[in-house]
């Protein structure tokens, strides 16, 4: 443990004589610290410690990152950092809103899941897994609509999904794809039969808003996914 404790000083002392220290750290700076391989523990703490930061994490700049690389662990220290920020604190701190009929707004937090695969037969069965059984907002209403940033219609890259919860894990489930001996499904999406169709509009520049089809028939743990990464934003509905 001193020996690794004595590692991340030293990376950190080479990356203050390099001169990281003196500037905003940015989203290139962690691609150039990722590419360098010196690893997630060191790069993360670099984050914790640098003395300001000015990461862009809208979703096309968080899709980037995972392009170039950069690991969720990576990321969602930049987002921790970012919201506790005091520059960033009079900002809006979610890129995606809950609104229910009588107009009232829910800013949603995201959360990074972890893979897991569990085998069936032949075939492996690929899910994403997020802390918690339950989410931290919650609603009564079955027909909410979500308020999405982004500078393209969010079709396809975001999806509105259900969760599972486990009670042995003490987590919720996404069901991603699988892969057998003859076959494969994509798992950089979720299943198809876990996701409900929505409609897209755009109400001001960069401002979506998503109407699902058709209600939530159930009671449960629901999220809106960003596509191709790990993060999804939860909320329940009870």
């Amino acid at each position: 443990m001193r020996q690794s404790l004595r590692l991340v000083c030293l990376v950190l002392a080479l990356l203050a004589t390099a001169g990281f220290v003196n500037k905003s750290l940015t989203n290139d700076d962690v691609i150039k610290l990722t590419k360098a391989g010196i690893g997630d523990d060191a790069v993360i703490a670099k984050i914790r410690q640098a003395p300001m930061v000015d990461f862009r994490l809208e979703t096309d700049d968080i899709l980037k990152l995972k392009n170039a690389g950069v690991s969720g662990r990576v990321i969602a220290a930049m987002l921790d950092r970012s919201t506790s920020d005091p520059k960033s604190q009079a900002e809006p701190t979610s890129t995606v809103s809950l609104i229910t009929s009588d107009g009232a707004t829910t800013a949603l937090m995201g959360m990074t899941g972890q893979v897991s695969t569990t085998d069936v037969y032949f075939t492996e069965l690929v899910w994403l897994n997020f802390p918690g059984m339950r989410a931290d907002t919650r609603t009564k209403e079955h027909n909410p609509s979500f308020l999405v940033v982004s500078p393209r219609d969010p079709r396809g890259r975001y999806a509105v999904v259900r969760l599972e919860p486990n009670e042995k894990d003490s987590d919720r489930s996404l069901k991603m794809g699988r892969a057998g001996f003859f076959s494969a499904a994509a798992t950089n999406a979720p299943d198809r039969s876990w996701t409900f169709d929505f409609d897209s509009a755009e109400e001001k520049p960069g401002m979506w808003r998503l109407r699902l089809r058709r209600p939530f028939r159930n009671a449960g743990e629901y999220g809106i996914y960003v596509v191709g990464t790990d993060e999804i934003y939860d909320f329940g509905v009870d």
